[in-house]
């Protein structure tokens, strides 16, 4: 440890705080308080993976070889409150969370009497969505790719009858963001590129493939 800086009670007597040395003459009862730090900075966590679910969120990071526990918090993106706690180890899951939400995720690394700065990620929780075993009859192999992706979103899909086909793109919070009128399509594999994807900042986006009454969702992830 190497020492920060000193805080005497007697506030009569106030000089720099972070002088490197005083003179002083002390009365009883003055009290002076010296802060220290580790000499070694208190490394950041690293590498934050998060799952997200509907409702739940596993989160996992790695962590620094010396450290004691984390400062682990978080709130919906916007929220004034963050539910916050002190954890042991480098995974979490975090329940008990709103369905098609955006979040802020933070941790830090606690050593002895510092703590690290404050490594900050986001995520969104699932909307209800299809999924490959639920897709309805007449739409098959429904698959968005490469996803996630950091440019354009291609889809790829198969119909086993001709019909009035329309796609959508809404953001995580519900917000439609682009559509294309339904058009008619024949009976087999499509494959599109969604050319205004590269228009899109990062996030979470869900695709609506709707033929007449039926309809498929499928999330994709810009970087």
């Amino acid at each position: 440890y190497v020492f920060v800086k000193w805080e005497v009670a007697n506030q009569s007597f106030d000089p720099d705080q972070y002088a490197e040395a005083i003179t002083m003459s002390m009365e009883q009862g003055d009290d002076i308080i010296a802060y220290f730090e580790p000499a070694i900075p208190c490394a950041l966590p690293a590498n934050i993976q998060i799952d997200a679910e509907q409702t739940t969120a596993a989160i996992s990071w790695d962590g620094p070889f010396n450290f004691l526990s984390y400062v682990v918090r978080w709130r919906p993106v916007g929220a004034a409150n963050w539910s916050e706690i002190s954890y042991l180890d480098t995974q979490i899951i975090l329940t008990g969370l709103e369905a098609c939400t955006d979040y802020e995720f933070e941790v830090g690394t606690i050593c002895g009497f510092a703590t690290s700065d404050l490594v900050t990620a986001q995520f969104s929780t699932d909307c209800a969505t299809v999924g490959a075993e639920e897709l309805p009859v007449r739409i098959q192999a429904f698959q968005v790719y490469p996803n996630p992706t950091r440019n354009l979103v291609n889809l790829e899909f198969d119909l086993t009858e001709s019909g009035l086909t329309g796609i959508a793109v809404r953001s995580a919070t519900g917000q439609l963001l682009w559509q294309q009128s339904p058009s008619q399509l024949n009976a087999g594999r499509h494959r599109l590129t969604l050319e205004e994807s590269s228009q899109w900042p990062a996030g979470v986006y869900f695709i609506y493939l709707q033929m007449e009454e039926e309809v498929a969702v499928r999330k994709a992830v810009k970087q």
